[in-house]
């Protein structure tokens, strides 16, 4: 708890929730905007809620890649310039303490900034147009844990590459990488998919549209992809853990 304290004290004027919250609210101002031209041209009237929640969760793999690859940059970049891992040698503390209370805080912070942003889709749906259709609660709660637990999985990555590297140019070009590759994974080979963890803001999400019909249908989403996910993500977080404990700083 006091390695927690520390990092939020460390980030006080480094403006990072703000960064962040304002990558995602420009990720949901384009959703907005595409999902109000949709309705419109009178397209999407039967399933308004469902139309809002794809067209967010089928951008989240752009800007919530780079959304966490920014914070993990800015908390890890502290670090590098203080040249803490390397004093911490000299003390009884242990990087592992640290690493976590990094991954803890950025996983709050990313998890804010999502609550915010759909919070900024609800009022939208509720007040500027006050959908007529039933608001689907499940739905929305689904996305919300399976964009939780993306989050949390490249959050393991980006900032095992944050803390290993002092160019932080590096994580950058990681996230851009990452949202690419997420636009590109329904052309990629299946096996191979399944390995890159911003498809997993489709895979985990509950809206999908069915052809050729061109309805959007609220599905169950499988067990399997959350487990993957989850799976990848505690791989990640403990070999970035184990290879930043044994560097050399």
């Amino acid at each position: 708890m006091t390695y927690l304290k520390l990092e939020f004290y460390k980030l006080k004027r480094r403006r990072v929730f703000l960064t962040t919250t304002i990558i995602l609210l420009i990720q949901a101002v384009w959703v907005i905007a595409a999902t109000d031209q949709y309705l419109s041209r009178g397209r999407m009237l039967d399933f308004p809620w469902e139309s809002l929640l794809m067209t967010f969760t089928s951008m989240q793999v752009i800007f919530f890649p780079i959304a966490a690859a920014v914070l993990s940059s800015r908390i890890c970049d502290i670090e590098h310039r203080g040249n803490t891992l390397k004093w911490l040698e000299t003390t009884s503390e242990t990087r592992s303490r640290l690493y976590l209370a990094k991954f803890t805080a950025s996983n709050l912070l990313l998890f804010i900034s999502s609550l915010i942003t759909f919070g900024s889709l609800i009022v939208y749906g509720f007040f500027l147009k006050d959908f007529s259709a039933s608001f689907p609660v499940t739905a929305f709660l689904t996305a919300l844990v399976g964009t939780a637990l993306v989050n949390a999985a490249l959050l393991a990555l980006f900032q095992a590459i944050a803390l290993y590297f002092k160019n932080q140019l590096i994580v950058m070009v990681a996230g851009i990488v990452s949202g690419f590759l997420g636009i590109m994974g329904s052309l990629l080979p299946s096996a191979l998919r399944r390995l890159v963890l911003s498809c997993y803001y489709l895979d985990l999400s509950p809206a999908v549209m069915a052809y050729p019909s061109g309805e959007i249908l609220l599905t169950a989403v499988p067990v399997w992809p959350f487990a993957v996910a989850l799976f990848l993500g505690i791989i990640l977080y403990f070999a970035g853990r184990y290879y930043t404990c044994k560097k050399e700083f």
